[in-house]
């Protein structure tokens, strides 16, 4: 299964359907290969609930980038696999001054932490702005629990 481009209203309805469709087949979803720089985030939201609930992997491929609402969908996996020349971003959750909500919560943040995202992510997200991306490190994406795969290019 391959998701490409910015998700947009009623990925996650095609993606449950291709699942029940695949397990009334005989043939289930084993996981999904993400490579979506954004889009909307309540898409990635409805995503990652349909993706936990399938119990299916996220796959973020060799070159292949998942941002924003796509990092959303891509916590949700039930095993993790990131190509060590993907990139990862989380959406940055601060107000447009940088600034942390004072005492409120943002609902992206509420969603990521339901997925059992790791608190130093969750940090990253909360001291970045709101329409930003953190982008992940290999270490910060190990900590989360992903598998790295591929070998790192070497200089030339």
């Amino acid at each position: 299964m391959l998701l490409n481009g910015e998700l947009a209203e009623g990925d996650a309805g095609r993606l449950r359907d291709i699942i029940r469709a695949s397990l009334a087949s005989g043939r289930p979803v084993s996981g999904i290969r993400l490579n979506a720089p954004g889009g909307s985030m309540l898409e990635g939201a409805r995503l990652a609930a349909v993706i936990q609930n399938a119990k299916i992997a996220t796959v973020v491929a060799s070159g292949a980038t998942c941002a924003a609402a796509c990092f959303i969908a891509f916590v949700a996996g039930s095993q993790r696999f990131v190509s060590v020349s993907a990139m990862v971003g989380a959406p940055g959750a601060a107000d447009k001054s940088g600034q942390e909500r004072a005492g409120e919560i943002p609902p992206i943040v509420r969603v990521v932490k339901e997925l059992g995202l790791l608190d130093a992510i969750v940090d990253k997200m909360v001291n970045t702005r709101e329409g930003e991306i953190v982008w992940l490190t290999h270490d910060d994406l190990r900590a989360m629990g992903a598998t790295m795969t591929g070998r790192p290019t070497q200089p030339r």
